[in-house]
């Protein structure tokens, strides 16, 4: 698993979470 990938993860769950 590259470093990218799970910042790119964690940036989606941050949005989601924001969004709600």
């Amino acid at each position: 698993i590259e470093a990218r990938t799970i910042v790119e993860g964690l940036k989606l769950v941050w949005s989601k979470g924001f969004n709600q």
